[in-house]
């Protein structure tokens, strides 16, 4: 028995017209499914900056991004465009043998990365007060992902199934399967098992089924409208 379920949510529920039997025997898998990459990793992301030299301390000055996806050279093209070819007080590119983020900073001013510090790598503040520039490379290799690492897609209906805590002991979960993105961010991701995993069913009489996309932590992802679908497959 196959069952097609789709909507623009990360969590999506179901009722049958009629209640679907199922022996102790019936195992259910994802034999299929369609996600958009859709989810942000900046959400409300803010940088500062402001002169600060022997002379004067200027007020700080906010830059906003927009919502959305981003990857390493999407952050610097946007700043890029941002001073819109005005001399940049400070920029940004990558070292992709350190995996780092590596700040260039113009003398007598400062950046505060603010709550974008942890997604780039960096710590808070950094002043130069050189009569050079000054570049910086960032602490920590950055977590452009906002610690979203693997997806979980759930099944209401799953039984034997196992997650660990953070704490290192298994519970049981009702995860019927688990990836990690490979594509770019923007695009569709499909789903084919090779081989899927037939897990056994929490009930004998399907009721409603309820579909759901967290991240490892069991946090929602929010597929910003996107459609999602899934192909699931029944056998006895």
């Amino acid at each position: 028995m196959l069952i097609n379920i789709s909507g623009d949510k990360s969590e999506i529920s179901v009722q049958f017209n009629e209640p679907i039997s199922v022996k102790d025997s019936s195992r259910i898998a994802l034999t299929g499914a369609s996600i958009w990459y859709s989810w942000y990793n900046f959400i409300e992301n803010t940088i500062r900056y402001r002169a600060n030299n022997d002379d004067w301390i200027g007020d700080w000055i906010i830059i906003k991004f927009p919502d959305g996806m981003y990857d390493d050279s999407d952050i610097i093209s946007f700043l890029e465009e941002y001073f819109n070819g005005e001399a940049m007080p400070f920029s940004l590119k990558v070292s992709h043998t350190m995996s780092k983020f590596i700040l260039d900073l113009k003398p007598g001013y400062s950046v505060d990365f603010m709550n974008t510090s942890e997604i780039l790598g960096f710590m808070k503040s950094y002043t130069n007060n050189t009569h050079n520039n000054k570049e910086f490379i960032a602490e920590n290799i950055p977590n452009i992902t906002r610690g979203v690492d693997r997806i979980l897609i759930h099944c209401s209906i799953v039984d034997d199934s196992f997650t660990s805590t953070d704490r290192g002991v298994f519970v049981k979960s009702d995860v019927i399967y688990s990836f990690i993105p490979n594509v770019d961010t923007g695009s569709l991701i499909n789903i084919q098992p090779n081989k899927p995993k037939y897990l056994a069913i929490n009930t004998d009489s399907i009721r409603n089924i309820k579909m759901k996309i967290t991240d490892q932590d069991n946090r929602p992802i929010d597929l910003n409208g996107e459609k999602v679908s899934y192909e699931l497959e029944i056998v006895t």
